[in-house]
């Protein structure tokens, strides 16, 4: 009985093997790309993104290999010179982690110094200590001689010498970290990158990104940090290109009047929380980024804000409505007056 159990499963396994030496080589070019292990990637995604850009002809026939015939290399995010044709051997050995030489970083809009810090040290890029002394601490202001936390003792000042280089921050104030300055995008970066590498690529391509925007900028009478600033909030508080404009004028007439913008997302900054509403608590914490407390801008930005909301502030949609409010779901309700506006708020945010 266990012989005729043991047999099917054996020419299984000559099967398996015999898929693997027909799958294992195209015929052999000199072609040779890139491929790029992204951050986390498991062997299986690493098989299927192969198969998918030519590399290989069979995403199972190259996982069955590294099962049965040879140990996976431990994958590493980077990007990885491969030919097309190679043999499941070369490839395994050109994909070992010593072998990358570059690699991606990608960060999405609205992020904020937090959430960069975190993604980095997840993935053994670059230490969270090593990032804010680079960057700056979120929501610090280096002015004050409070003292600091853990957390944050690391960081001495912002006031790093090589920011020169980069003339689109000359207005930013020296007293507060490079939040809102780290534009989203994918950035291509030699491994073993240091954080004032990343921050020196990002800055390069915001200053970029800035130029092509100065007639803008100028026509609309404010500062380049006032506008990041802002563009800022509303990354946070509103999620499509219509509703970022509207809002975006609710929030320059509010600054216009002296009216306190009171964002649910610069007091979510100081707490650490995604609360749609803060708790009144929340809302009287003295801090120069709660805008519930103080009128005006915060004392900077409170994330990363993208071309779309650097945009919408740049060219506001004129509307009549003074307040607004956003569901779970992402739904906008606008209201003319704060009586509507409670309204709303009993009726939408139950």
């Amino acid at each position: 009985m266990k012989v005729k159990i043991f047999l099917p499963f054996f020419w299984i396994l000559i099967l398996v093997l015999a898929g693997i030496f027909v799958f294992s080589r195209y015929s052999r070019t000199e072609r040779v790309g890139d491929f790029e292990i992204k951050a986390g990637a498991s062997g299986a995604a690493v098989a299927v993104d192969l198969e998918s850009q030519g590399f290989v002809r069979s995403a199972f026939a190259y996982r069955a290999y590294l099962k049965f015939i040879s140990p996976a290399p431990i994958f590493q995010a980077g990007i990885y010179k491969i030919g097309r044709g190679w043999s499941f051997g070369e490839l395994s050995s050109a994909l070992s982690a010593a072998k990358g030489t570059e690699m991606t970083i990608t960060i999405p809009e609205g992020w904020d110094l937090y959430d960069i810090a975190g993604f980095l040290e997840k993935n053994n890029f670059v230490s969270r200590e090593d990032f804010f002394r680079a960057v700056g601490v979120p929501a610090e202001d280096y002015r004050t001689l409070r003292p600091r936390s853990e957390q944050e003792k690391f960081a001495d000042s912002p006031n790093i010498n090589w920011l020169a280089d980069f003339p689109a921050l000359e207005l930013k104030p020296a007293y507060i970290g490079l939040e809102g300055f780290l534009f989203p995008d994918t950035y291509r970066l030699m491994k073993n990158f240091t954080a004032e590498d990343l921050a020196r690529k990002i800055l390069a391509n915001f200053s970029t990104k800035i130029a092509s925007l100065d007639a803008d900028i100028k026509a609309s009478g404010h500062s380049l940090f006032d506008i990041i600033t802002l563009a800022s909030i509303v990354e946070r508080e509103v999620r499509t290109s219509k509703n970022r404009a509207m809002v975006a004028d609710i929030f320059r007439r509010r600054l216009k009047i002296g009216m306190p913008l009171q964002s649910d997302a610069t007091v979510n900054y100081i707490t650490r929380k995604s609360a749609l509403q803060p708790t009144i608590d929340d809302t009287k914490i003295d801090s120069p980024y709660n805008t519930y407390k103080y009128a005006g801008l915060p004392l900077g930005p409170i994330c990363n804000p993208g071309s779309g909301s650097i945009n919408a502030v740049l060219h506001p949609e004129p509307n009549p409505y003074w307040y607004f409010l956003t569901t779970l779901d992402g739904n906008i309700y606008y209201a003319k007056t704060y009586e509507e506006h409670l309204r709303n708020k009993a009726k939408y945010l139950k």
